[in-house]
């Protein structure tokens, strides 16, 4: 069994990412667990010199396999970010035997379930091309469900029935969780599924 310190952003993924890892770990045939998310707030605030480290710190204490930071990336550039966070993480982790991997979800972690729309939604529902250029994830799952989101309801349940198999064609972020976490390259992904 791998088990992950994941550091996420709200009070909803602490339950939603648990479950999308471990469905995840069954897409991939890994047994992977992420039980109990260290929540730290947006990317934006942790980012902050020596912020981030002590979360990495905190996940580290743990004693577990892995450290996965997953967290939203709002209207920040991924490449700057994610390089930036990679220096960082390969600074901490100079003298610390963890493998650490940082996933951002571009603008937000709903975006996953825009993409997927048709398996919440139901029916004949359109997919949504570009699910990740929405910068109001929630106010489109409102749109297109005709119901309020709830981030601590909803974020669960929704991770708990999208198709990954999908997902991981229609999502630059989850791909990304999906190569941290199997070690597979990109073309390895896109023959797999």
């Amino acid at each position: 069994m791998i088990r992950i310190a994941a550091v996420v952003e709200g009070y909803g993924d602490v339950n939603a990412v648990p479950a999308l890892i471990a469905r995840t770990g069954e897409l991939l045939g890994l047994p992977i667990i992420a039980p109990n998310p260290i929540r730290a707030g947006e990317w934006k605030s942790i980012r902050a010199t020596g912020v981030f480290e002590r979360y990495l710190e905190l996940a580290y204490r743990r004693g577990w396999d892995r450290i996965l930071v997953l967290l939203d990336l709002e209207d920040l550039c991924s490449a700057t970010e994610g390089g930036d966070a990679l220096a960082r993480v390969t600074s901490w982790a100079a003298d610390r035997h963890v493998i650490v991997h940082v996933v951002f979800f571009v603008r937000e972690y709903e975006s996953i379930f825009l993409a997927c729309i048709d398996d919440i939604v139901g029916g004949d529902t359109p997919v949504v091309a570009n699910p990740e250029a929405f910068r109001d994830a929630k106010g489109q799952l409102k749109k297109l469900t005709g119901r309020r989101y709830k981030e601590t309801q909803d974020q669960e349940a929704y991770s708990k029935i999208i198709r990954l198999d999908i997902l991981v064609k229609r999502s630059r972020s989850y791909r990304k969780l999906v190569k941290d976490l199997s070690g597979m390259s990109y073309e390895q992904i896109d023959a797999a599924f």
